[in-house]
């Protein structure tokens, strides 16, 4: 705990700094006129005072993500990747200033917040690798004499049905003749 508190005594000003939204690309101040405060856990300082939202500023995000939605949605598989991996190095390549952004914004630990970047990383490395898995697939003898076909999403919208078993605890998209069949088999193993 001391070298957290020795690492942020040297950059506490003594300022609170205001943390506003971040909105369809842009820094935008609250309007609410409610904020809370945010604390810096190796210190017990309070280092900042978040903006919290008000419905319209809530709103403008939700809208903002809906329109960022449709252009990621159109954009190719490979132009996503290549984002994915761009992402991946500078958040690999920041991952201590991001932790050290964390402590000061959200009151974490430092160790906690270098925690939470590494787990972040990983998620962003599975990302990577989303279009082979997107692919779909056919694993021989998963069980034996059954193989298993992993469709693409695009099947899924055609033939295809999904059934729970009772006590609903095994949900499985299914080709629409071989539901049953299939269903059961899931649930057998």
């Amino acid at each position: 705990m001391t070298e957290v508190a020795d690492q942020f005594t040297e950059e506490q000003s003594g300022e609170v700094a205001r943390i506003s939204h971040w909105i369809a690309g842009k820094r935008v101040e609250g309007t609410s006129g409610r904020s809370g405060p945010v604390y810096n856990p190796a210190l017990g300082v309070q280092t900042g005072e978040v903006d919290f939202a008000s419905v319209e500023e809530l709103d403008a995000a939700v809208q903002a993500a809906k329109r960022a939605f449709e252009s990621w949605r159109s954009m190719s598989l490979s132009r996503r990747t290549e984002l994915f991996f761009r992402i991946r190095e500078l958040v690999h390549d920041h991952s201590e200033d991001i932790a050290r952004l964390l402590t000061l914004e959200h009151g974490k630990v430092l160790s906690d917040a270098k925690g939470e970047v590494a787990r972040g990383l990983e998620v962003i490395e599975f990302c990577c690798g989303i279009p082979e898995l997107l692919k779909g697939g056919y694993s021989e003898q998963a069980s034996t004499g059954i193989g298993t076909l992993t469709p693409t999403m695009p099947a899924l919208t055609s033939n295809w049905n999904c059934r729970a078993t009772p006590p609903s605890r095994v949900k499985r998209a299914t080709p629409f003749p071989y539901g049953f069949s299939l269903t059961s088999r899931t649930a057998s193993s």
